[in-house]
């Protein structure tokens, strides 16, 4: 799937996936762009979900179900890091 240009049909799937495991997210990113009426080309999907274990795990299932897994090696366990300024309990994922 990386390298292929993105299809609507893959990102109904993932929307759907993602839906039917009732993982709360929202699209950002060019995709976003294009769907507020900008001319923008992207061949990426953004994503943003709520970074607690229970709905990052929801999401890895769902994303698992289309074959897609985390790129870096990555839990829903993930111990908040301490990187100071403004960004107190984030996770990096």
């Amino acid at each position: 799937m990386r390298g292929q240009p993105l299809k609507l049909g893959t990102v109904e799937a993932i929307v759907r996936a993602l839906n039917e495991a009732d993982v709360p997210f929202i699209v950002v990113g060019g995709l976003a762009v294009v769907a507020h009426g900008y001319g923008r080309q992207t061949q990426y999907l953004d994503l943003v979900i709520r970074l607690d274990p229970d709905t990052i795990r929801a999401a890895f299932g769902a994303l698992g179900t289309l074959d897609y897994q985390p790129r870096v090696p990555v839990t829903a366990d993930a111990k908040p890091m301490d990187s100071g300024e403004g960004h107190e309990g984030a996770q990096l994922l």
